[in-house]
């Protein structure tokens, strides 16, 4: 090794001594001992093994609280709602005249001038009718429209037709009114009744009863 040492030494000595006299043109050559690198140190050509997962954020755990909540206690406070004292209200009935009866439901004592015939009721039920009247004859006719038994006479005398008796009179309108006469003959604006009905007439009509006169 030292002869080799030696040899090595001589050599690069007389390269040296030519590099020096051939001038600058010449570039020297590089020393054995520079042109020897030093060798890198050998690295594995596998790829790094990949890194653990991390552990550092803590995981969410899941939420064990239980709702305990109870439900409220029943009150035991008295109702303060008062109870309802209204009664039931019954539906309301449109009453009707009879079957026949031209007049309204309200009259008793229903006219017809047309007819020449009359009615009687009481609550909604016929009582009495038709039957046949006299009303009064042209220039004395029986006037129209609503009234109310205002007077009742057993027994009556005209006051202005020769004093003319008026059995079972009831004064509905004015000096008109219900009594028995001739179911034939005309009037002076009276309502003649027959024999078998002027009596049941003055027992049935009251003070206050509505009588109706229509065409």
């Amino acid at each position: 090794m030292r002869r080799i040492s030696r040899a090595l030494a001589k050599s690069g000595a007389a390269l040296a001594l030519a590099g020096a006299t051939a001038g600058c043109a010449v570039q020297t050559s590089a020393s054995p001992a520079a042109a020897v690198k030093p060798l890198a140190p050998a690295t594995s050509s596998q790829p790094a093994p990949p890194a653990p997962p991390s552990t550092s954020a803590a995981s969410p755990s899941p939420s064990t609280a239980v709702t305990t909540a109870k439900p409220a206690p029943p009150s035991t406070a008295p109702s303060t709602t008062a109870p309802s004292t209204r009664a039931a209200v019954p539906s309301q009935v449109v009453a009707k005249a009879p079957a026949g009866d031209p007049c309204s439901a309200e009259a008793v004592a229903c006219v017809s001038l047309s007819r020449q015939e009359a009615w009687f009721v009481r609550d909604g039920s016929l009582m009495r009718g038709p039957i046949r009247v006299a009303t009064g004859r042209y220039g004395y006719g029986t006037e129209l429209g609503t009234f109310s038994v205002y007077r009742k006479n057993y027994m009556w005398y005209s006051t202005i037709y020769n004093n003319a008796p008026m059995p079972y009179s009831v004064f509905f309108d004015g000096g008109e009114a219900f009594h028995q006469g001739s179911v034939y003959v005309r009037s002076h604006g009276c309502v003649h009744l027959g024999d078998g009905d002027a009596a049941w007439v003055y027992n049935f009509l009251h003070i206050g009863d509505e009588v109706e006169v229509v065409s």
